[in-house]
């Protein structure tokens, strides 16, 4: 269960010094919210600037003037009262609107209990953070904590002297970042080419997960901050602020943690020390957040070496342990308490749960048990993938936020919790409107996520152009990168005769022609009054990719609705749409299920169906997987709960033999690619049980 209670400050302008105050408290142990607290405050930055040298003083004005409000004073106090007495830990996050941004230039991070006086964000019983909103809708997908890959890029200009600013160690900053990020495989910019832009954006393409930022930067009258790279010849290139969040926007996917290191502060030095004006990286954070950046790590001012190195491999150090940024930072800024500029890193976070990454493979180990007994049954062409929605993530994201997508056009009017379930906002649409506007408006959806993840690949194709025609340009991009592990691209190197698929695109069948296989496909239709004919026997140089739920070429075959899941049930039980051959090698081979969530309605249909089949006794004989991501406190109400009652559930089910791999279908099939390099796998020739 989870340990944190919650508690969200948030600060909206009202007028001209003056701020709306709104307290939001949410049990660790309950789902709902409490009704939030409003009050007001007015902060006297005169008064604070005078106190910037004795922060104990500082904090506790600061304190003073953010509970001067009596009910948000006694708000906090039973909140902190409600938390102490059910012996649990806090999560205090500070939402500062977008009304308000100016207040980002308080240091709040050297906020003091009202009663007790005691800093709050050095305490590991309180976790704090300056929680942001984004306009960004893509999910964020978590990581294994094994797979971690962060860049380190330098801007070092050559005539930084002819804008007032000290030349940067270029070599020693990286030294610094490579200390700093122990445990983590790093990559280096900007130490033997200049640090451009283009440069810099291309590298973050790569999947980067975190992005060590060191550069100067400004922040001049108009309030958008400027960073200072290079140009190709290694000169200064003045960059706003927010052209670089506009194209960390743009990517597939931003990095998940950016560290800005700024070397120096902006201008003067005295930037973070203005009441009027924000600092250059604090002013940065919010745009970056916007572009979908989940966590950013900002020095907001000078910061010692002595601090750096305290702080800051501390924080690496314990974000390893379970990717809780929020936790990490609380305990380095404990270690720097004494520090006179212990405030200087803000954390600043659009992440509820707090969480960056998990930990990874297998059932409570560091690694998976399974992989002797998968690589045995893939080596000896046993094996039967079956693809679910998780692996087309990266192409136009999961099911979750394809159905918050529809709902929107659909003005859902149910439940809020039901916009998550595609099958529910389908049937909702289909009523209001009907099946033919309800299934060219999903085509649209997925090319229009298509056009925001991969703008680069897609950027010839009209927007009008078909399903097909998208997905095949923004494929072929990322299996031109040699390192990307594309889930179809590693399932298309398997020497597998049989591929189940419940996703309705065709590039499964894409990837193994571009592997020079050639594949039959069959598609279930399971609305016919005949029964499916028979294939010829798969191969593996001619393997069988069945399309379970219907693809997309084939309107009619589509299962979208909750309504289509009930007559596909009923139509597959009552005619013969499903080959003997895929009935067969389900039973006969170890069966993987990639990218599905227990929850998803395409698993419990396939899941099922697979439990009434007969050959039960061979069903027990082999090892079959499930990918799953871990369960986290945003989705779950006790997390250790629901990862407990998913391991049991295969057991209840008789299938003692169902693995379960935390963790998301690219990161199995990653490391399932790394550990098959240099194994000879079998063709054609060799011999094996035939279904």
């Amino acid at each position: 269960m989870s340990t944190y209670d919650e508690l969200e400050i948030g600060l909206h302008r009202l007028d001209e010094g003056t701020y709306q105050i709104e307290l939001r408290y949410t049990r660790a142990d309950s789902a709902g919210e409490t009704t939030p607290q409003r009050g007001q405050a007015q902060f006297d930055c005169p008064a604070l600037l005078e106190l910037l040298e004795d922060p104990q003083a500082y904090g506790e004005m600061l304190a003073e003037q953010l509970f001067k409000d009596a009910a948000i004073r006694l708000e906090y106090l039973r909140v902190k009262t409600a938390v102490e007495a059910r012996n649990k830990l806090l999560r205090l996050r500070l939402l500062v609107g977008r009304s308000a941004e100016e207040l980002h230039a308080l240091r709040w991070e050297l906020l003091h209990d009202p009663e007790t006086k005691s800093a709050l964000a050095t305490s590991e019983r309180v976790i704090f953070s300056r929680f942001m909103t984004s306009q960004d809708l893509r999910d964020i997908e978590l990581r294994s904590r094994a797979s971690l890959h962060a860049l380190v890029a330098v801007a070092a200009p050559s005539d930084l002297t002819e804008y007032g600013m000290a030349d940067v160690d270029c070599d020693g900053e990286v030294a610094r970042a490579r200390a700093n990020l122990a445990g983590i495989h790093v990559d280096v910019l900007g130490q033997s080419e200049p640090l451009t832009l283009d440069r810099l954006v291309a590298a973050v393409r790569t999947n980067v997960d975190v992005l060590y930022l060191v550069c100067h930067g400004n922040l001049p009258k108009t309030k958008e901050p400027q960073l200072y790279l290079q140009r190709p010849d290694g000169s200064t290139d003045v960059v706003a602020g927010a052209r670089l969040a506009e194209r960390l926007k743009e990517l597939p996917q931003p990095p998940r943690l950016m560290v800005l290191a700024s070397c120096h502060s902006a201008g003067t030095g005295k930037a973070s020390a203005a009441p009027n004006s924000l600092a250059f990286r604090a002013a940065l954070a919010p745009r970056l957040a916007d572009a979908g950046v989940p966590a950013i790590v900002a020095m907001q001012g000078r910061i010692s070496m002595n601090t750096v190195e305290k702080a800051m491999p501390l924080f690496f150090s314990e974000l390893l342990k379970d990717g809780q940024i929020d936790r990490a930072m609380a305990v380095a800024r404990g270690a720097v308490r004494d520090e006179r500029d212990c405030w200087v890193p803000a954390l600043f976070l659009r992440l509820r749960g707090g969480r960056l990454w998990y930990e990874g493979f297998g059932e409570g180990e560091k690694d998976f048990e399974k992989w002797d007994a998968i690589l045995a049954s893939i080596k000896e062409r046993r094996v039967t993938p079956i693809l679910g929605s998780g692996c087309v993530e990266h192409l136009y994201g999961d099911s979750r936020s394809t159905a918050r997508r529809l709902a929107t056009e659909a003005k859902f009017a149910l439940s809020p919790q039901q916009r998550d379930d595609l099958p529910q906002v389908s049937q909702y649409y289909r009523v209001k409107q009907d099946v033919k506007t309800l299934r060219s408006t999903l085509k649209k959806l997925h090319r229009q996520a298509i056009r925001e993840r991969h703008p680069t690949a897609v950027a010839e194709l009209k927007e009008d152009a078909g399903l097909s025609k998208h997905v095949e340009a923004a494929v072929e991009s990322l299996w031109r990168d040699e390192k990307y592990a594309e889930p179809h691209r590693v399932l298309a190197s398997l020497p597998c005769r049989m591929y189940i698929t419940t996703n309705q695109d065709d590039l499964l069948s894409l990837a193994l022609k571009r592997a020079d296989k050639d594949p039959q496909e069959l598609v279930c239709k399971f609305r016919d009054k005949t029964a499916v004919a028979e294939p010829e026997s798969p191969t593996i140089k001619r393997p069988l990719v069945f399309h379970m739920l219907g693809q997309f070429k084939d309107d009619d075959s589509l299962v979208l609705t909750q309504d289509d899941y009930f007559d596909f049930l009923i139509g597959v039980s009552r005619e013969k749409h499903i080959p003997m051959k895929v009935d067969a090698a389900t039973v006969q081979s170890s069966v993987l299920f990639l990218g599905f969530d227990i929850n998803d309605w395409s698993f419990r249909v396939l899941f099922r169906r697979l439990k009434s089949l007969g050959g039960q006794d061979l069903l027990a004989d082999n090892t079959h997987l499930m990918v799953q991501i871990e369960p986290d406190e945003q989705g779950n109400i006790a997390p250790e709960q629901a990862r407990r009652y998913l391991s049991e559930y295969f057991t209840d089910q008789r299938l003692s033999k169902m693995s379960i791999f935390w963790g998301t279908a690219r990161d199995f099939l990653r490391e399932l690619h790394r550990r098959l390099q240099g194994v000879t796998l079998p063709s054609d020739e060799d011999s094996g049980n035939d279904y």
